[in-house]
């Protein structure tokens, strides 16, 4: 009996370790499947494709662009066109001093020839006032018509000739101007000319013509009205090749004294430059004030002149205070033949007035 049960425990036993054995065995490897990819559709379709617009910002942070903008000229509203009849006026309206005529440049007598030499005073002023001997001569005809033009300006730098122009005009048997020619060194090289033309109103046009006689970009036109006591003129000019227009307009008392001047300048389509002059005279016919104004009218700011006994400009003041003084020498005519203009500024140190520049000119006049 013990031997069965000995036998019987044996057999247990083996069959315990024959398990152990089997639960020790590595599993197989796990079976592996496919993996079908997922189809991606496609979303390329003009249908599929959804825009959807950037969020609004704040008002403050838009950029809105403004329109452009013509500005007009001030003409009367009573005034009525007329004829450009006073031709020489209306050529000589923007330049002080400067015209077609003796007259024009305050010269007594009857003048054949005038030469003026600007000489700087290179001790005073700033660098960029250090060239000296620049040179104007003009000869007149008989009547005082302005015939010829000559300038020669000195290089800055090396004090040696630099730009020089010549310019001749010719009238017709009614003194009227009908053309300028422009040369540049000598009367060789023609660079321009300027034809005036004339219809049943009078003068009209400027037209500019290079030295092969072809028409430029520009075209200047004249038109004019008339009130009870004003006469303007209205220029126009255009130059379509870069897209600029310039509109002026002067306006003359019964007297033929410019009395308000208003320039209007458009680029590409939109107004960048409106400017306004007013000019005020004594009773003998000097100008007295200039009045730089603002849009609304007011004075921006003045030059106003002061004379002495044979009317030229003895001082001109600004409104900041700034001046300029004049000195002159006088010949038999009493046209002068020596001129110093000394410009006076506030220091930037202080409420001191320094020369800003000094120019001073000699000048030779041949009578007939």
């Amino acid at each position: 009996m013990k031997k069965i049960n000995s036998l019987l425990l044996l057999i247990f036993c083996f069959t315990m370790a024959l398990g152990q054995k089997k639960k020790q065995k590595p599993l197989p490897p796990p079976k592996v499947e496919a993996i079908k990819p997922s189809v991606v559709e496609e979303t390329n379709k003009v249908s599929d494709i959804q825009y959807v617009s950037p969020p609004a910002l704040p008002n403050d942070h838009i950029n809105i662009q403004k329109p452009n903008v013509i500005e007009n000229l001030n003409l009367d509203s009573n005034a009525k066109k007329c004829a450009c009849d006073n031709v020489l006026i209306i050529l000589g309206a923007d330049k002080f001093g400067e015209g077609f005529t003796a007259k024009d440049f305050g010269l007594r007598g009857n003048v054949k020839n005038i030469k003026n030499v600007e000489k700087r005073d290179t001790l005073v002023g700033y660098s960029e006032t250090l060239s000296k001997g620049n040179t104007v001569e003009m000869t007149f005809s008989k009547q005082g018509f302005l015939e010829t033009y000559a300038r020669e300006m000195i290089d800055k730098l090396s004090q040696s000739q630099g730009f020089k122009s010549f310019s001749q005009a010719f009238y017709n048997d009614k003194n009227q101007i009908i053309s300028t020619e422009i040369y540049l060194g000598d009367t060789k090289n023609l660079m321009a000319k300027n034809l005036f033309l004339y219809n049943e109103m009078g003068f009209y046009q400027m037209q500019r013509t290079d030295k092969d006689n072809k028409p430029s970009q520009t075209r200047i036109t004249f038109e004019c009205f008339k009130t009870d006591k004003t006469f303007s003129v209205i220029k126009k000019d255009v130059d379509k090749a870069r897209n600029h227009e310039t509109n002026e307009m002067y306006v003359f008392n019964n007297q033929n004294q410019l009395v308000k001047k208003q320039e209007i300048f458009n680029n590409g389509g939109n107004t960048t430059k409106n400017k306004t002059s007013a000019y005020v005279y004594n009773n003998l016919g000097q100008l007295t004030e200039e009045n730089f104004l603002n849009k609304d009218g007011t004075i921006r700011n003045y030059l106003h002149h002061q004379y002495n006994p044979q009317g030229d400009v003895l001082k001109s003041i600004y409104k900041d205070g700034d001046y300029i003084l004049y000195d002159y020498k006088y010949d038999n005519q009493n046209n002068w033949i020596w001129k110093r203009k000394t410009s006076y500024e506030k220091s930037r140190y202080g409420n001191e007035m320094e020369i800003d520049e000094r120019l001073t000119w000699d000048r030779t006049i041949l009578y007939y």
